[in-house]
């Protein structure tokens, strides 16, 4: 949202409107978090690889070692397909923060989530909730 306003002789009018200049993701291809599911900023929320973001990766890339970090469990041998949310619960400027990193997978499990959370000096395991 963005804050746009309009002077309306000597009243002053002042709306929220949707910003459409900027999709509400980061990127289609995993490439604003580095093809890294744990690549987040420790001192700031706004930055680009804490957008949201859709991914699609190829078997190749992940047995390549292309894409790190992704979900425990996830089969190599499928394409994996979903997408990244970053729920930053404390932001401090020391890198002291508390951090959620949520996956959804689209394929080849639909509506499978996958859960690591950074307290303070590392992340946790994977936890995978099945949903389905």
């Amino acid at each position: 949202m963005s804050l746009n306003a309009k002077s309306n002789g000597t009243q002053k009018e002042i709306r929220l409107m949707p910003d459409i200049t900027t999709p509400p993701f980061a990127s289609e291809d995993g490439s604003s978090f580095y093809y890294d599911f744990l690549s987040v900023d420790l001192t700031s929320r706004e930055v680009i690889k804490n957008r949201p973001s859709y991914f699609n990766f190829d078997s190749d890339q992940l047995k390549s070692g292309t894409v790190t970090n992704y979900p425990t469990g996830t089969d190599v041998n499928q394409p994996f397909i979903g997408y990244r949310e970053v729920f930053p619960a404390h932001v401090s400027l020391d890198g002291r923060s508390h951090i959620v990193v949520k996956v959804t997978e689209f394929y080849p499990v639909l509506g499978r989530e996958h859960y690591a959370f950074f307290n303070t000096t590392g992340w946790s395991a994977w936890k995978t909730v099945n949903n389905t």
